[in-house]
């Protein structure tokens, strides 16, 4: 694994645990953990290789656009780098959901609520929270393993055991910053939610199942 994708995995978990409801666990921010054993270290390696493996994946996110709660539901392809995800205000009184499809290189937005057309966007994710989110997900994914010495040197801590949707999880956090957390499958290697405070306004990433998926993009929009 590159460390780009190394770096994709330590920016990628986001702060949107208080918009996930029961789904996910609390933050235990008193909780310092254990250091990482040299067999987590190499599960915490293989994740991203994992998540490229399976071909893609169902999610839903929440994060913050424009100071408010907003929360997002879709399907990603780390095989082509495609995705697309329906995005709307936690509070219904706020606006209609909007479509987004994405490439690795470009973004695109429904023009308006319920439009059939696209509208092309330079993706900004330092200034859009959408683009910031979908390119988190760009980086759930690497092809091959990363170096077993650079997580090391992140300092990974197991912070514990709980569950998500009723499945056990163990929960890590790169403890030299302590920004990003993770929860991967027990017993497997497999990401099922990260978070990170890296992310204006936080970003959860929760990743439902993990399966080939193929995405078309709109008539007109391929790139």
């Amino acid at each position: 694994m590159s460390r780009r994708a190394f770096s994709a995995l330590v920016l990628l978990v986001c702060g949107l645990l208080a918009g996930c409801g029961s789904q996910h666990p609390k933050l235990k921010s008193n909780a310092t953990g254990t250091p990482a054993t040299d067999a987590q270290v190499l599960t915490l390696a293989r994740v991203l290789e994992s998540d490229f493996e399976h071909g893609g994946a169902r999610f839903t996110a929440n994060l913050q656009v424009n100071g408010q709660p907003a929360q997002a539901t879709g399907r990603v392809d780390f095989r082509s780098g495609r995705g697309t995800a329906l995005v709307s205000p936690t509070d219904p009184g706020l606006g209609p959901p909007r479509r987004f499809y994405w490439t690795r290189s470009t973004v695109l937005a429904q023009a308006a609520p319920g439009s059939r057309q696209y509208q092309r966007q330079v993706p900004d994710e330092q200034g859009n929270p959408v683009h910031g989110m979908i390119g988190f997900i760009n980086l759930l994914s690497a092809e091959t393993i990363d170096n077993t010495a650079n997580i090391a040197a992140a300092a990974p801590r197991l912070i514990g055991h709980t569950t998500i949707s009723g499945a056990p999880v163990d929960e890590f956090r790169y403890g030299l910053s302590g920004d990003t957390t993770l929860w991967i499958l027990t017993g497997s290697e497999l990401l099922r939610q990260v978070y990170t405070t890296r992310v204006t306004g936080g970003l959860t990433i929760d990743l439902l199942t993990h399966e080939p998926v193929k995405i078309d993009l709109p008539p007109a929009a391929h790139a």
